[in-house]
Formats: C-alpha cells, structure tokens, sequence
C-alpha cells in the first residue's frame, strides 16, 4: 500500500491513497459490510477485499470470466459471466463467499444491477434488457425494436434509490434512464462522456461514469443530463473501468483497465 501525495483543487475529489491487491484485471467492484466484492475476470475469482487490500476470501469462477456483479441485500450477490450463458447466485459473508445456482439463460450477458427482489441484466447480439426472478423467470423485457434505438452495446448497470435503472452504452456513447417497467425515460449523451463503462449513483440525483476514452470520471445529473469532468488524469485516471461509491464514508473506489494490481480510492465530498 502507498499512499498518493496529489494536490487536487477544493472543489475536486481528493485522491486519498491507492493500495494493492494481489490480483490483476479487476472488472467490477461493489462495497459490501465495508469490504469490497470484485469481479476478477483475468485470473476467473471472485474476491472479497478489506480496505487495506488484503484478500478476506476467493472462490474461483473457472471456466468463466465474471464481469458485472451486484448486491442483492447484505448477504447475497449475483455475477454475470460475460460472454457466456450464465449468471451465477452467490452467498456472500464476511470470510466466505458461497457459490450456488447457476441459471442459464438464451443469449450472451453482460451486466447486472438489482431492482428490489428481482435483477436486471443486459444483453448483446441482440442488445436488449431483462427483468428477471433470482431463480430466473423472467419478469419483463425490453427488445429493441423501434427506429429509434437506444442501445447497441448495453454494459454497466445501477439501480438509484429512487428505483431508476441507468444503463451505459460503450458504442453509443450514451446512459440511459429506465423505469423499473424497463422503459427508457430519458438518454443523456455529452462529449465528455465517450466510452461509458462504469457508473454508480451518488445521493438522488447524481451519477459517476468511467469515461473511458476521454480518461476521466464524469459526473452526471440524473434529472438534467448535465455533464461534468471531476476527476482526470491529471488526478491519475488513465483508463478507468469500474467503480463504487461508499456513502458513509464519502469515498470512491475506482479499477482501472490498464492499471490491474491497484484500487484508487478518492474523497467525494
């Protein structure tokens, strides 16, 4: 662990410190009873992180590659293997985790947010959403079939408090707004906003993406659209691809597509 001696203006997330993780290629991280729960999709683990980096526990995921996780209460997770058929339901404790049923499901999926009770995982070939049961009946759909297509490469989703799905999409460069009847509400391009990958809210209203192009962290407001660079690289973002926000402690921890071995975490005020 070391920590980083940047100076950034009042107005801009402090960069806290950044700790190492003996693993490489996290792809998705949430927070969970103040550890993290990251989806290792290099080394095929699913891991259990405390705040200094140390890994609690692991359970290996192989032949499949996690890529979205999400939380269901404080003692259940769900992951999606991207590029495969599969989602798998988990345990979660604070020194184990729990692998159980696997559901199989039609197309390849990508990513995966809790919606109360159910999940809601996306798609692609075709790109499309779904609302399902922990036990896999599905709920709802949503099939791109108008002419106005929001989405192409649907990956990353959240769940607000409020109840509204966010999803980002890497090709269109957008994020959409959905309902909890999966119908888009609004769509909220920016050109700060190119390569969306990760997103998390923050209080009611706001949002943090990894802008993974433009090599920053963007916040978006949920109501407005509006757009707003926080964190680049000057602040040491280079190619930032997932992210969670702790709100008791205001922090935000952040995974980086090139920078695999490390978590940066950053004051939000």
């Amino acid at each position: 662990m070391f920590f980083l001696q940047q100076m950034c203006p009042p107005s801009r997330p402090v960069a806290e410190r950044t700790f190492g993780c003996p693993q490489s290629g996290v792809q998705y991280m949430t927070l969970h009873l103040d550890l993290l729960l990251l989806a290792n999709g290099a080394l095929a683990k699913i891991q259990l992180v405390d705040g200094r980096g140390s890994t609690r526990c692991e359970v290996s995921t192989r032949p499949y590659d996690p890529h979205g996780l999400c939380l269901i209460g404080r003692e259940h997770a769900v992951v999606t293997y991207a590029g495969y058929r599969k989602i798998q339901m988990m345990h979660v404790r604070q020194d184990r985790l729990i692998l159980r049923s696997v559901l199989d499901v039609k197309a390849l999926v990508w990513g995966v947010t809790s919606c109360g009770d159910h999940i809601v995982v996306s798609y692609r070939r075709p790109p499309w959403l779904e609302m399902m049961s922990t036990k896999g009946r599905v709920l709802r759909q949503f099939h791109d079939a108008g002419k106005t297509k929001p989405f192409r490469t649907p990956d990353f989703l959240t769940t607000s408090k409020e109840g509204f799905i966010y999803v980002t999409d890497f090709a269109m460069n957008t994020i959409s707004k959905l309902d909890s009847s999966l119908v888009v509400l609004q769509t909220f391009s920016s050109p700060h906003l190119i390569g969306p990958r990760g997103i998390t809210p923050v209080g009611s209203d706001r949002l943090l993406v990894c802008s993974l192009y433009n090599r920053s962290i963007v916040q978006v407001n949920a109501n407005s659209g509006k757009v707003a660079v926080i964190l680049d690289e000057q602040d040491g973002i280079v190619a930032p691809r997932s992210l969670s926000f702790c709100p008791m402690q205001r922090k935000l921890f952040l995974c980086s597509e090139l920078n695999t071995k490390d978590i940066q975490v950053y004051l939000i005020e």
